[in-house]
This record gives C-alpha cells, structure tokens and sequence, in this order.
C-alpha cells in the first residue's frame, strides 16, 4: 500500500505510520505502536486515512484539533477572565463563577468542550431541578452563553451545534411578593429592632428607594448628593448610570448615620474600607419578628414599587426611579398595585355591609 509503512526509532521503537498528501502538502501520520495493532489492523485504518486524504480532508489535523481542544474547565476559565477584564466588567461572575463550581464543573469540567452534548446538560439542569427549579434554568444559560462565547472565539467548531440547544426549560412565573399593608408596621419594628444602625439604615433605605441590595451597599458618600436629594449610581445593571431620587424620610436616615473613620462607604462594613455586605442573617431575624416567612430582601424593591403606583405615580415615572430597562417589569408592580386596591375595596365593601346589616336589625 503506497504511503503504508513502519518507522524504526534508534531506541528500537516502531509504529505504524501512513504518507499522503493534501492540497499540495506531504503529511506524515503516527497510526498506533506495532505490537498493539497488528499488520492488518494497521492497514485496514491506513486504508481509513487515505480516504479521507482523497476526499481533502487532512486526518492529521483534525486530530491535532482534537487534541487541542481545551476542557469545559479550561474554557469556563478564559470566559470568566473575559467577564472581569474586560473594558465594562461584567457584574455577575461571581454568580456566574459559583454556578460553574458548584454544578458545572464538577460534572463536566475535565471533559473535552467538543464532547458535549445534549444528554450531559439535560442532566445537570434535571439534577438542579429537583431542588430549585430557576436555578437550573440560570445554570443552563450560563452554558449556552460560554459555548456561544467558544465560538465567537474560534475555540468551538462552527459546525457542532450548542449542546444546549434543546433543553427542556422550567416553567417560570415571575415572583410578585411584596409587603402587605397591614404588615408594614411589624415590619418597622422588626427593622428597628436590630442593634447595627448601618442595617437599620440599610433596610430602610432598600424599603424607602426600592433600590437594588448590590447599589445600595457598594454606594459611597461621595455619591450622596443631599442638598439635591438624589444618589448618583455610576455603574447598574442595565449598564448605564443613573440617579435615585432620595425622599425625605431617605435624607433622614442618611443624615443621622455615624461617620467611620478611615471608610468611605455609606453603609460601612467591619473590615476597613469595606462596605456592609453581609445583611441575609440580619434579614431572617427581621423577617421572623414581623412573621414574613416567605419574604426575601429584594421583594423590598417590588414592595417601594408597588406603593408607588398605587400612590397614583405613572409606571414610567416608577421605571425611571427603579431604573428598569423597560415598562414591561414595572407592570408587575402595578399588577400589585391593583391587588391592594382590590383587597382595601373588599374590606371596605364589608365593613360597609356590616353596618348597614347591624343599623337594620
């Protein structure tokens, strides 16, 4: 078989190797060690190689391709250097970074980027599921976003389809918790009660602003403009800067918090020159005062934006102090504003009735 034959090493080694050449180029291939293929095993695949040299396709790239391509880890890492590094950092990978080490790359990251496939994501995004469905939904966008990134980038062929096309989502609804009006005073309180004035300061200002927990913690005095009663927010999460209007009651508690010094953070954390970070303990105290069992911190944001509407504010003016990229999530809060109007209508319906009823007998 022309191209067919045994290279001999000076230690004495030999292999099988197999000659041709593609597009004008002279390529020389390693098929297997002799002794582990014998001679016609050797030849039946030399027979495989040439074919495909016949047809222009180098067989000796497409393994030295193979043999490059980079594991989901390796590709998980130059993606989440992109996301810091880059001109406008992208806020989320530390989220973005704890869903890979915690569901991804134990599963999947030693393997090759090009070996997988649908059956393998469909997995972890089942696994996830059985204990937080949404959760698994984020986890797959991850992946999709990281092989569309490996694309863009030439580190993913063209020709293989995102492994993650096809995934079989979780039913989403969108979360409309907010505060009740009658629980807003034993929600005070249990705010009140809590020792640091800096989560005093914190919860009221997440209730007061309907600003976002990330905003309000990493704000510093310099952005606190009091005489125009607005905080200045450089960096959001729809990526544009942005003013919040500070009412009265906001100024208030800004005013009244005590200076630390040596940190310029409004909210000042323990460390120096650290902001306030950890609230979620302090949350659950407050919430299990005020009997809010379901009640997570950023139902204060749609709880500010609720009130608002009903107070008689247009969703575009709320839009704009919540800072919401569109109307569309700003109706959520109107559709919670229509609920308390409903449910204060009801009340006083019966208590209406009831008097009336009571008057006649």
């Amino acid at each position: 078989m022309p191209g067919f034959g045994v290279r001999v090493y000076p230690s004495g080694r030999r292999t099988f190797v197999v000659g041709f050449r593609v597009k004008s180029r002279w390529r020389l291939m390693a098929l297997a060690p002799y002794g582990i293929k014998t001679l016609e095993q050797a030849r039946k695949q030399a027979r495989r190689e040439l074919g495909k040299a016949a047809d222009d396709k180098d067989p000796l790239e497409h393994r030295q391709r193979e043999r490059a391509a980079k594991t989901v880890r390796e590709l998980a890492t130059i993606y989440l250097d992109d996301c810091r590094y880059r001109a406008r950092p992208k806020k989320t990978w530390r989220t973005d970074q704890r869903r890979l080490e915690r569901s991804i790359l134990p599963r999947i990251g030693t393997r090759k980027i090009e070996s997988i496939e649908l059956v393998d994501v469909q997995s972890i995004h089942s696994t996830i599921s059985r204990r937080a469905p949404y959760e698994a939904n984020r986890t797959v966008d991850l992946l999709r976003r990281i092989f569309n990134f490996a694309r863009a980038r030439k580190l993913y062929p063209a020709n293989l389809p995102n492994p993650v096309h096809g995934v079989t989502r979780n039913r989403e609804t969108p979360r409309k918790e907010y505060v009740p009006l009658e629980k807003l005073p034993a929600l005070a309180e249990g705010i009140d009660a809590e020792q640091n004035p800096y989560v005093r300061a914190a919860f009221w200002l997440l209730l007061l602003t309907g600003m976002r927990r990330s905003e309000l913690l990493n704000c510093q005095w310099e952005q606190v403009d009091i005489e125009n009663r607005r905080l200045f927010l450089p960096e959001t999460k729809s990526g544009e800067p942005r003013y919040v209007p500070l009412n009265a009651a906001a100024v208030e508690i800004i005013e009244k918090l005590p200076a630390m010094l040596g940190n310029t953070y409004l909210l000042p954390g323990l460390v120096r020159e650290r902001p306030l970070c950890n609230i979620d303990k302090a949350w659950r105290r407050i919430k299990e005062r005020a009997e809010l069992p379901r009640l997570r911190i950023h139902d204060l944001r749609r709880t500010a934006g609720s009130y608002m509407v009903q107070a008689g504010h247009s969703i575009y003016s709320v839009k704009d102090i919540l800072g919401h990229k569109s109307t569309r999530t700003t109706e959520i809060y109107a559709q919670l504003a229509e609920k308390q109007a409903r449910d204060t209508s009801d009340a006083y319906g019966e208590a209406l009735m009831q008097t009336v009823r009571g008057g006649n007998g």
